[in-house]
């Protein structure tokens, strides 16, 4: 008679009773000697005559014939069939064992390695689309105070943001103007004046002067000269006139 299905008839002096296939094993009809499982497939009961498919979320590699799957760690995802775990690719990851696929990292964080198991909070000062395997640093003339952002901000208008990675806009000094999206500080000129966190210069009015660059406030017209609007010096009382007040246009 023909061996049975999961068993061996392999006796060399002639077999009387088949021998039953071992776990890890298959044994097709008129097996003379068991075949182990291919990798990728196991058997967990004796006496079968064909594998399983290695289950999504599990792998089957073992020498001679796998038994019993092994469970993917995080990190790592394992399709239908696999004979190792696959490391999630950088901006992947996955935080459950047993997993058949890799997660997108989340926007807000970075997935910087391969077999990344807990995505990386996006720290302030940079931001992080959905997939990131690296942070991407604001650029000059925006900031980011939050973590775990997507987007930076423009800088305000009365401060700047100088480099790339602002967390914090830089208050506008007296003296100087800074328009929305500033990556540096403007000095005020002559005629004009500021007393900061502003983002324009303020013309000097009449009966006072700005005489310098970055003018942090208006200097009183003294007595005997006139100043009009928008002046950056004093102006000396032709002969034959005079004046007995300070601030006179």
């Amino acid at each position: 008679m023909t061996c049975i299905a999961g068993h061996t008839c392999g006796d060399v002096g002639g077999t009387v009773s088949p021998s039953q296939c071992r776990a890890g094993s298959k044994c097709v009809p008129g097996s003379s000697a068991i075949s182990p499982c291919d990798a990728g497939t196991y058997q967990d009961i004796a006496g079968s005559s064909s594998c399983k498919p290695c289950p999504s979320g599990s792998y089957c590699n073992a020498i001679g014939g796998t038994v019993e799957p092994v469970l993917c760690n995080a990190g790592t995802f394992c399709p239908t069939n696999s004979i190792n775990a696959t490391s999630c690719s950088p901006g992947m990851y996955q935080d459950t064992a047993g997993s058949d696929s890799c997660k997108t990292c989340p926007p807000g964080k970075y997935c910087p390695t391969l077999a990344t198991v807990d995505p990386i909070s996006c720290p302030a000062g940079s931001w992080c689309g959905a997939g990131s395997s690296s942070i991407t640093l604001c650029a000059s003339g925006y900031y980011q105070s939050q973590q775990n952002s997507v987007t930076c901000l423009v800088c305000p208008m009365g401060s700047f943001c100088t480099g790339e990675g602002t967390v914090d806009p830089t208050l506008c000094g007296a003296g100087t103007k800074c328009v929305e999206g500033s990556s540096s500080s403007i000095k005020c000129q002559p005629g004009t004046y500021s007393s900061g966190n502003t983002s324009t210069c303020e013309i000097c009015e009449a009966g006072h002067y700005c005489p310098n660059e970055a003018q942090p406030e208006m200097i009183d017209c003294p007595a005997g000269y006139k100043c009009v609007e928008g002046s950056s010096g004093i102006e000396a009382c032709p002969v034959g006139f005079f004046q007995d007040q300070p601030r006179s246009s």
